[in-house]
């Protein structure tokens, strides 16, 4: 089978090393969004990754060959799904090698923004060292709220209840009442939820402004499924607590921080990563594991981790 890595993928030393002894396989160590580029990489490929690259309807359709798409992610809302299912290319994804990693940089960003960690690091920097300028609010009987509830949500429930919160979800079976009525309960809403046309904007103005005064909100998904603008205006209005935020619209390809994402990050009720919640040593570890074992099962004809 002709396999093609089309763009950088971080990978342990272990994994890396079977990766390249797979017979035949093409890997690519640089990120380009250019489709010619990409189309002259994987124009005779059977299977191929997709990283930091959006493989389009355009790309796919000029793949004939292409039988299989692995995603080294969780998500995959950078590849053309419709155009895959139109040419017969399954597409696959490593579902799991992450949960624990991202489920506990929630809960970091939970504390961060609830004692004010930041802030409090920053003075120091400052020179000053006042224990109580910086008045926190502890977790402990609060209300976290995940808006989804698979392998991350349900996760993060797990950790928060032994935090001694109380815990309730959001998924695709809660009606829109009750969608409402669970976020006007939240002290924390965490967002944890893959991004696809349904999920788009679901937590809309209206929904933040059913938030009470004292809310955190916790976005470790995708930027795209909150109301940017409208996140911005509660934040900075105060009307909600605060907020961290790890991810923001179209940060799977930057390396510079733009405006929409730094006018978050230069808010005081804000704490910020780039990112990052996926990136632990261990995660890294089972991403490979999880990556190997998806290529091995189509090498074998029996593809794993299909999601389309």
């Amino acid at each position: 089978m002709k396999i093609v890595i089309p763009d950088k993928i971080a990978l342990d030393e272990k994994s890396r090393g079977k990766l390249e002894s797979i017979p035949g396989i093409k890997i690519f160590d640089d990120i380009v969004n250019d489709p010619k580029i990409i189309i002259e990489r994987i124009k005779d490929a059977e299977l191929v990754s997709a990283n930091y690259i959006d493989l389009t309807a355009e790309i796919i359709n000029s793949s004939p060959n292409l039988k299989y798409i692995i995603s080294p992610a969780v998500g995959f809302d950078w590849i053309d799904v419709e155009a895959a299912n139109k040419n017969g290319v399954k597409i696959l994804n490593c579902p799991t090698f992450n949960t624990r990693a991202v489920a506990e940089h929630a809960i970091a960003l939970m504390f961060a923004v609830s004692r004010q960690i930041v802030l409090a690091n920053n003075s120091i920097l400052e020179g000053k060292f006042d224990s109580t300028a910086f008045l926190g609010t502890e977790v402990y009987g609060k209300t976290l709220v995940c808006v989804g509830y698979g392998n991350i949500g349900s996760k993060i429930i797990t950790l928060a209840q032994g935090l001694g919160m109380i815990t309730d979800f959001i998924d695709s079976t809660t009606s829109d009442e009750d969608f409402d009525k669970k976020i006007s309960t939240a002290d924390v809403l965490v967002i944890s939820v893959p991004l696809n046309e349904k999920t788009k904007g679901l937590i809309n103005k209206h929904r933040i402004s059913l938030l009470k005064p004292k809310s955190i909100v916790i976005n470790v998904a995708r930027g795209l499924i909150i109301d940017q603008d409208a996140l911005y205006q509660a934040l900075e209005q105060k009307l909600i607590y605060g907020a961290g935020i790890d991810t923001f619209p179209d940060d799977q390809t930057i390396k510079i921080a733009n405006e929409n994402i730094s006018k978050f990050a230069r808010l005081p009720n804000v704490v910020s990563t780039p990112h990052m919640a996926f990136n632990t040593v261990e995660s890294i570890d089972r991403l490979g594991d999880e990556f190997l074992a998806d290529i091995e099962s189509c090498v074998s004809g029996k593809p794993i981790n299909i999601v389309n």
